[in-house]
């Protein structure tokens, strides 16, 4: 289901590259070669072909990135509170 769903959105968004993170992380290949096999059955051609399926490059340290992201967040929105 991963590649049909890529196929929708690829065929819709026609995006360059399509970033895939947790089991794609974890499975690599296992995971992303059968993915693109059904985006290239599944989609139009002229879409897939622009359009790379990688992995995330953070592999370990995503929590990390999440924990950041999040106390950045609420750092800010603490931030505009004060011009509320």
């Amino acid at each position: 289901y991963l590649g049909k769903g890529l196929a929708i959105l690829i065929d819709i968004l026609n995006p360059e590259c399509i970033v895939l993170g947790s089991l794609a992380v974890r499975l690599g290949e296992l995971l992303l070669g059968p993915a693109r096999e059904e985006v290239q059955r599944e989609s139009l051609a002229p879409a897939w072909q622009n359009c790379r399926i990688v992995p995330a490059e953070l592999r370990g340290h995503i929590g990390d990135v999440a924990a950041l992201c999040a106390a950045m967040y609420n750092q800010s929105a603490d931030a505009t509170k004060q011009w509320q």
